[in-house]
């Protein structure tokens, strides 16, 4: 079990601070399986496929009300997993919802675990959110043990050739101001961003192909008109609450069938850039 104890030297200031939020968002309150109806169902399958000659402690860094803690823990119930968030309120939800997992809060960039404490580290769609990813990075870096592995996947919303970078550079802001990405990156910069880590990246698959980018600026755009910023839940965790309206059930289908497809796409497409990409990468050193 990792020690909550504090064993890092900062050359500068890498607080996460309060540009958004999360006390009042609930994120990952839904369970993820294998499944293609699971809207996480491609980064369980990829995490899992990483995980596999992997044993004993992993982390999950920005782990929302844990559903991909649950999922992991569902299908490698030997692994001994935890998860931090910064949000409080969050951790609450996860606790709630966990049975095996450790929880913590905590923030990305200031890790409460002592440095190589853990066999594996992962981040879904955290990086994004951050005023600072790089001291994320190196933090998650910094409590693997040697040759451990980081698996992360973001959006790349700074390319162009994607409808959200082409959004983006039109000048339209309801990706950072509707569901706090502060972040848009490219491949190489973060992949830049990984070896000054001292992380050497192993791996890249690609998601968020041409279904997923339409689905996503359409949910994007939905929010920003009808609930505004700061929308307090995902899709799938509102669908997870015990609400079973005809308007609900519609939604349901939609986003299965959303699920599905891209799913399918990203299957096929994992080789071909999209707007998502998965990425491991193992630690290189020596703590």
């Amino acid at each position: 079990m990792p020690k909550l104890e504090h064993e890092r030297q900062k050359s500068r200031d890498c607080s996460n601070a309060a540009l958004y939020d999360y006390e009042r968002m609930i994120w990952g309150a839904h369970e993820v399986r294998m499944s293609p109806v699971y809207l996480g169902a491609m980064n369980l399958r990829h995490v899992l496929a990483d995980l596999e000659r992997v044993s004993g402690t992993i982390l999950e860094i920005g782990c929302g009300a844990g559903s991909m803690v649950r999922a992991i823990g569902a299908y490698r119930p030997d692994l001994e997993v935890s998860g931090c968030d910064l949000s409080i309120n969050t951790i609450r939800e996860a606790k709630r919802r966990s049975v095996t997992a450790r929880l913590y809060g905590a923030d990305a960039t200031s890790l409460p675990f002592r440095s190589g404490a853990f066999k594996g580290a992962f981040l879904f769609d955290v990086l994004e959110h951050l005023p600072d990813p790089s001291c994320a990075i190196s933090e998650a870096a910094r409590v693997l043990e040697p040759n451990g592995l980081l698996y992360i996947s973001v959006p790349m919303e700074g390319r162009l050739w994607t409808v959200q970078g082409l959004l983006r550079r039109l000048g339209w802001r309801a990706f950072e101001n509707t569901v706090g990405h502060i972040q848009a990156f490219e491949i190489n910069s973060l992949k830049q961003m990984l070896a000054s880590a001292g992380l050497r990246t192993t791996g890249v698959r690609w998601g968020g192909h041409l279904t997923s980018q339409i689905a996503h600026t359409g949910y994007v755009l939905w929010l920003s008109i009808t609930r505004g910023p700061h929308s307090w839940m995902s899709v799938e965790s509102h669908l997870s609450q015990p609400n079973r309206s005809l308007a609900n059930r519609i939604v349901g289908i939609l986003k299965n069938v959303v699920a599905i497809l891209s799913y399918l796409e990203s299957s096929l497409l994992t080789g071909i850039p999209g707007a998502a990409a998965h990425i491991t990468a193992l630690n290189q050193r020596d703590w």
